[in-house]
């Protein structure tokens, strides 16, 4: 991972990327957050991938979690310390009881004959908060500049210092951590409103070596530990291009000119029972039916019911499986990181050329923040832009009777669908409100679907 030898690696890829390729090595960094946030995890991570990935053994000091307790987590995430500490790459020091400034001072002794034994480079501190409880404030920041800085940085120790940070409170332990360490890591746990879900953010506040951006970024913590997702603005937009994607639907493909433009986002937007799923299935069938691979995922019907739609339309999905994936996912239990998350992975799995996600005003009724569901859209979109996936998303919003959707601006492609009254009877109807690099039909047509799910756009 690292190219620079004066650079070492958090054990976070993207973590890495921010820092401009990681931390100027001999760094002290400050980490702080939540209780649950993450703060354990993202110091093992980083001595884990030190001992694995470069051979640097290194050091944690403990003063919250035993020994036992602490390797049957990790061991969860999948970072085995005891493997590590039987080929000498790891120690694992406990400082849990009996602390006073007596016995810390003892402790700084026992940790740099460790390090010395060893041949330490890494080390982590959880939680200083501990022991800070034993110092006045000038004690405290004459023990952190005069004995640990000067214990760690003539051997060139990438330390980190773990902190402690209660709900509601901003300034970590006394205040002047901040201003020793070269880079401070917040990290936010907070829920995410009128959901079940809680959220977990990563800011990089300070880095003395490298330009940062104060941007929160989300991240999950998993069984391969901590993933950090990069703002959409970090991710390589691409563009449409000017080749045509047929959807099977000859009256639409006309009114769009041919077809979708390839790479390109389209969002389908109408009240419920307009056709937004047919009409999106049936693009997803006319890829797989030329030998593309087609992604469809639902947040709103089940896998089972939309394969059960498809031979209702005369397709058999057996015969289509190999190239029409279908899956059914509930935002529900989703959170943002995960959804940009299995997102990526799916993309990268799959590579499909096709892409519909079928139902994201689900996702707009669990995030009820508009720039929070924006954000997610954009990012969508733009992974489908550079992984160079012609993607179709549906929503509830109706366009056609001017209902703002703020995520509509995403869209090179928007159509709206609608129910117009004829006497007693609802008829269908369908636009193509924008549709960027392409000239288009703009009159609002009639639309019809038969029991079979065929498409019919009249004149």
């Amino acid at each position: 991972m690292m190219e620079r030898p004066d650079l070492v690696s958090t054990g976070v890829k993207a973590l890495d990327e921010l820092l401009g390729g990681g931390l100027l090595r001999g760094n002290i960094v400050l980490v702080a957050g939540h209780p649950g946030s993450g703060k354990s995890t993202l110091g093992a991570q980083f001595l884990y991938y030190g001992a694995v990935e470069e051979n640097v053994p290194g050091i944690y000091v403990s003063f919250a979690e035993g020994k036992r307790e602490f390797y049957y987590h990790m061991k969860q995430l999948g970072m085995n310390f005891e493997k590590l500490e039987k080929e000498g790459k790891f120690r694992f020091i406990e400082g849990l009881s009996g602390v006073s400034q007596s016995v810390i001072h003892e402790l700084i002794s026992i940790i740099a004959s460790v390090i010395e034994e060893v041949g330490a480079k890494r080390i982590v501190l959880d939680p200083i908060t501990a022991l800070l409880m034993y110092f006045k404030e000038e004690e405290a920041r004459v023990f952190f500049r005069e004995v640990l800085m000067r214990l760690l940085k003539p051997l060139n120790m990438t330390a980190y210092f773990i902190a402690d940070l209660p709900h509601g409170r901003e300034v970590i332990g006394f205040g002047f951590e901040e201003f020793l360490a070269d880079v401070v890591i917040r990290l936010v746990y907070e829920g995410v409103p009128g959901t079940e879900l809680v959220r977990r953010r990563m800011i990089v506040q300070k880095s003395r070596y490298s330009p940062v951006p104060r941007y929160a970024y989300d991240f999950e913590i998993g069984k391969d530990g901590i993933r950090v997702f990069t703002p959409v603005e970090q991710v390589p937009l691409g563009s449409y291009e000017l080749k045509r994607v047929p959807t099977r639907i000859p009256g639409l493909d006309k009114m769009l000119g041919g077809g979708l433009l390839k790479n390109s986002l389209t969002i389908i937007s109408g009240s419920s029972g307009t056709g937004k799923t047919i009409i999106s299935m049936r693009f997803a069938v006319e890829g797989a039916l030329k030998g593309e691979r087609v992604l469809y995922i639902s947040f709103e019907e089940s896998d089972k019911q939309l394969k059960r739609m498809l031979n209702t339309m005369g397709f058999n999905y057996e015969k289509l499986k190999n190239h029409l994936i279908i899956l059914y996912r509930t935002p529900r239990l989703l959170t943002i990181g995960q959804i940009m998350n299995e997102t990526t992975e799916i993309l990268k799995k799959y590579k499909p050329s096709r892409l519909v996600i079928d139902g994201i005003s689900a996702l707009e009724r669990m995030y009820r923040d508009p720039a929070t569901l924006h954000a997610i859209i954009k990012a969508i979109a733009a992974l489908c832009k550079s992984y160079g996936v012609t993607a179709i998303m549906t929503s509830l919003r109706n366009v056609l009777k001017g209902e703002e959707a703020g995520y509509s601006t995403i869209a090179d492609t928007l159509i709206g669908l609608d129910f117009e009254r004829k006497g007693s009877k609802l008829q269908r109807v369908i636009a193509v409100l924008k549709m960027r690099g392409s000239l288009h039909d703009t009159n609002i047509r009639k639309i019809d679907f038969d029991e079979r799910g065929r498409v019919v756009v009249h004149d």
